[in-house]
């Protein structure tokens, strides 16, 4: 039996006693040999592996991973997977690298992964697409395995690690790098199309140059500065005199600033370039991206070349013309053929 005994100094040990009956006496009576041996210590580190199992067991259950153990002598990979509620749940598969070869049960592209890292035992952090008992089949699932190889006696024993499955993650990640490249792919469209973007804060008085105008443009602009004085400035040169007046009031920070609205607007106008031999049409458009009780308004303020735009509406209002003057022309034709003819009748 197993007790804890108080010694005479006042101390508690755990003693392990032992009863044997050695010989009998003449009278008959039995003659007991009884062993005490200390097992304090034992004891003690019985208890510290109890209570570590214990937390071992609450991690394993409140975890996200699988632990699993790979025996390299009988080919036996073993996982321990937690189960909310339920526990950890331990499963042995045989035969694991002839397993491998399976596409029912890992994705071929992967199983000369898992086998060169865990069969063979390099050991290294990988991903992997396998089938759970949870999925149909044919649905593979990423699985992240962190793996580490255990020699015994000098000697290749086993390989240990953890898995977890980051299916949602690789899927989640795969949108975003879907919604970024199609938000690059978009960027680049519409840089293709204007000559300038400009993202402007006008409650600091300041822009930054997104996009800015190429030489053959004729427009020069710092890539930032001050937008009252700095982009103002350096546009105004370049709108002819008819339509210069007109946009400097439209697009100064003040008039920004006091029509600034409650909801969002845009505004685009059109103006020839005054420095151009072929004068070239430009269209300026301001779209607000912040409301009126933000701390910060803010505009982007873009350029694009529509001169083909307006070459293309200029021959179609001249045909329209041209196709009116005919009508015109035939109608009048017709009426004067008709007097002519009512002439002759009378």
């Amino acid at each position: 039996r197993s007790y804890r005994a108080l010694l005479r100094d006042g101390t508690l040990r755990w003693m392990d006693g032992t009863n044997m009956v050695v010989d009998r006496t003449p009278e008959g009576d039995l003659v007991i040999q009884r062993t005490l041996i200390d097992i304090t210590e034992r004891k003690t580190l019985q208890q510290q592996l109890e209570q570590e199992q214990e937390m071992y067991r609450v991690a394993m259950e409140s975890s996200r991973d699988a632990m699993f153990e790979y025996l390299m002598d009988s080919d036996t990979f073993i996982s321990y997977e937690p189960k909310p509620g339920q526990g950890v749940e331990r499963r042995a598969l045989r035969d694991y690298s002839k397993l491998l070869l399976d596409e029912r049960f890992m994705h071929p592209e992967d199983a000369p992964l898992v086998r060169d890292n865990i069969c063979n035992g390099r050991g290294e952090m990988f991903e992997v697409r396998v089938i759970t008992p949870d999925t149909a089949p044919g649905d593979y699932r990423w699985h992240q395995v962190n793996s580490r190889l255990i020699r015994h006696e000098g000697h290749p024993s086993r390989v240990v690690g953890t898995i977890r499955n980051i299916h949602a993650i690789k899927e989640t990640l795969s949108e975003n790098t879907e919604r970024l490249h199609m938000s690059q792919s978009a960027l680049q469209v519409i840089s293709g199309v204007y000559v300038g973007i400009f993202y402007v804060n006008l409650t600091d008085d300041h822009y930054y140059a997104v996009r800015l105008p190429q030489l053959s443009d004729s427009l020069s602009f710092s890539r930032t500065g001050s937008y009252s004085s700095d982009f103002c400035s350096r546009l105004i040169p370049h709108i002819g005199e008819s339509d210069r007046s007109r946009i400097l009031q439209l697009f100064s920070r003040n008039t920004l600033l006091q029509d600034f609205p409650k909801t969002s607007y845009q505004t685009e106008v059109e103006f020839r370039q005054s420095d151009v031999s072929n004068s070239n049409w430009m269209r300026l458009g301001i779209y607000p991206v912040s409301m009126e009780k933000a701390e910060q308004k803010i505009v982007i303020i873009t350029l694009r070349n529509v001169s083909e735009e307006k070459r293309q509406e200029l021959e179609r209002q001249a045909e329209e013309k041209a196709l009116e003057a005919r009508k015109a022309a035939v109608a009048k034709k017709e009426a004067e053929l008709k007097s002519a003819t009512s002439k002759k009748e009378n």
